[in-house]
C-alpha cells in the first residue's frame, strides 16, 4: 500500500513539473512573460518585408474598458494579420 501511495506522489509531482516547465498559458516576448497564446510564426506574413516579427497589439474599446491584446506580425511601422 505504501508503494502505491509513493507512486501516486511521484506521478503527481512529475505532472506538476511538466506543466510548470512547459510554461502552460504563457508566452515570452522580449523577456516578458505574457498570459495567453504563443506568438505566431510570422515567416512570410509581412508581404516580403523583413524582419517580420510577432507583436502584441491592444484592441481599442470604449473609454474605461479593458483592452484585450492579440498577436499580429509587424515589419517597420506596418502591422499584418498572421
Amino acid at each position: 500500500m505504501a508503494s502505491s501511495d509513493s507512486l501516486k506522489i511521484v506521478i503527481v509531482a512529475l505532472l506538476i513539473l511538466s506543466i510548470k516547465s512547459d510554461g502552460l498559458g504563457f508566452a515570452n516576448v522580449d523577456g516578458i512573460n505574457s498570459v495567453g497564446s504563443e506568438p505566431p510564426n510570422c515567416f512570410d506574413k509581412c508581404l516580403g518585408c523583413i524582419p517580420c516579427e510577432p507583436v502584441l497589439v491592444a484592441q481599442k474599446g470604449s473609454a474605461g474598458e479593458y483592452y484585450p491584446e492579440e498577436w499580429k506580425c509587424k515589419c517597420g511601422n506596418k502591422i499584418f494579420n498572421p
